[in-house]
């Protein structure tokens, strides 16, 4: 989008790990005639690639790697040969980690930090595009498992409708797991449901970290990552640029329904939705906070799918530059649902236009038609429009009903925000993606403690993958 984001930058960095390599994979492993995916060149090609001058395939280490492994993949492209399933991908490990002790496959130079520099990848790629499947994944009930710094693209790897590049659970589910560092490319999927890099269900303690996704705006619903019946997972410090769909906490699992956090991500370009979430789990719900989203048709949907969602807590978020279609008010914000939802927590958020030559109208909030009880609380809030008037609405469509309505009778309307303001925020240099709040910005005293709303509290958080992340 030509934006220049001061958040972190990662190019050309790595962060630091604390693994020690114990064995080293490379694209063929220099093996006459063995192929990425194959399942196991047995236990001497094993326990000889303990030396980097004598690496096996990843094949090899996905079948023999256990607890307290940690496998080095050197780059290149590592071809694995497709199967038409969701839970059956050519690189998967066949033994659980444990607690203190996980199983790591990582990349040699992480790929959320070393985008462009292709030579550099470890890109895990089908063999073929005629079958749309999983190329990685974490299906066989393993736990304890972290998979660090690989590429996927599209362009080679295609995933199915509810499936993904890496599948990760079923019903067994993989708890414990990690995702970190990868670089997803090139998500531009037909019409169609969950194209996404990462599709996991029925997981619990899932985590994706520091990853970024780039590039796509077809009509179907290409996103990072879906999620269905996953409890207390951990989003955070991820960024979605110029895709479809960001991150999507999407459907249950028998029962089971999905809840956890999204934290400190970032969000630019977003031609639908950034942050998504269908089906939360009633008691636990999930936290939204400190994520920045620029440019984004919607920052944030909470999208009716039959079971909620309910008990959505957005706070300390930093919402701006909302792109407009057709004319119409486009809202930043939508909670909305079939059945009337209930339990949603929104304050210290700032949800703003910052443009003066900007001629649509900011919508800020849309939702289902006379859900008054929607919220638990809503206020504290800085609603800001440089370029026009502020509305918001009680209905779900856009713009479609005559529905919009000003700041007061919103208030009237939620009989809420009477602590929220409309003032400038003060942004130390938006123009150059420098949301940070300026000295003597009103919102440094408007949250609802008299400290800062949006997403920088101390000045200091890092919105999307951190410049030099440990683990």
């Amino acid at each position: 989008m030509g934006y220049l984001i001061l958040r972190s930058s990662v190019s050309g960095g790595s962060g630091s790990t604390s693994y020690t390599t114990t064995h080293y994979v490379a694209p063929y492993a220099s093996v006459s005639g063995a192929t990425d995916d194959d399942s196991d060149l047995g236990a001497t090609s094993w326990s000889n690639a303990t030396s980097e001058l004598t690496p096996t395939t990843l094949g090899t280490a996905m079948a023999r790697a256990t607890a307290g492994n940690a496998v080095r993949c050197a780059p290149g492209v590592y071809v694995g040969t497709l199967v038409d399933s969701r839970w059956s991908a050519p690189f998967k490990p066949t033994n659980s980690g444990s607690s203190g002790n996980p199983i790591v496959f990582f990349a040699q130079y992480p790929g959320a930090y070393n985008e462009g520099s292709t030579s550099l990848y470890s890109e895990l790629r089908a063999d073929t595009t005629a079958i749309r499947a999983a190329v990685a994944g974490i299906t066989g009930g393993q736990d304890y498992i972290i998979f660090d710094g690989f590429v996927f693209d599209q362009t080679y790897s295609y995933p199915r409708p509810s499936n993904g590049n890496f599948c990760i659970g079923n019903t067994t589910g993989a708890n414990n797991c990690e995702i970190r560092r990868f670089l997803c490319l090139n998500q531009a999927q037909p019409s169609g449901d969950n194209y996404s890099n990462f599709f996991v269900e029925a997981a619990t303690n899932f985590r994706l970290v520091d990853t970024r996704g780039r590039g796509g705006s077809a009509s179907g619903e290409g996103d990072l990552i879906t999620m269905y019946g996953c409890v207390n997972f951990m989003l955070e410090h991820n960024e979605c640029i110029d895709m479809r769909i960001g991150m999507y906490a999407k459907g249950s699992n028998g029962s089971t329904y999905n809840s956890g956090t999204m934290r400190y991500n970032y969000g630019e370009g977003i031609t639908d939705k950034f942050l998504l979430a269908s089906v939360i789990e009633p008691t636990l719900g999930i936290d939204v906070y400190q994520n920045l989203a620029v440019n984004c048709t919607q920052a944030w949907r909470a999208d009716p799918a039959g079971e909620g969602p309910n008990h959505c807590r957005l706070y300390n978020n930093t919402f701006v530059d909302s792109v407009a279609t057709g004319g119409a008010h486009e809202a930043l914000i939508w909670f909305e649902g079939t059945v009337p939802p209930s339990g949603h927590e929104f304050y210290n958020n700032i949800v703003a236009n910052t443009s003066a030559s900007t001629t649509v109208n900011l919508g800020c909030i849309q939702m289902t038609t006379a859900i008054t009880t929607a919220f638990d609380t809503i206020d504290y809030n800085n609603y800001y429009n440089a370029g026009g008037s502020l509305y918001f609405s009680d209905n779900q469509d856009n713009d479609t009903s005559g529905s919009w309505m000003n700041f007061a009778s919103w208030r009237s309307f939620v009989s809420d925000e009477a602590n929220s303001i409309t003032s400038d925020p003060s942004f130390v240099n938006a123009a150059a993606g420098n949301y940070k709040l300026a000295g003597g910005s009103p919102a440094l005293t408007a949250g609802s403690t008299g400290g800062p709303v949006g997403c920088y509290i101390t000045g200091s958080e890092e919105m999307g993958c951190r410049a030099s992340p440990t683990y």
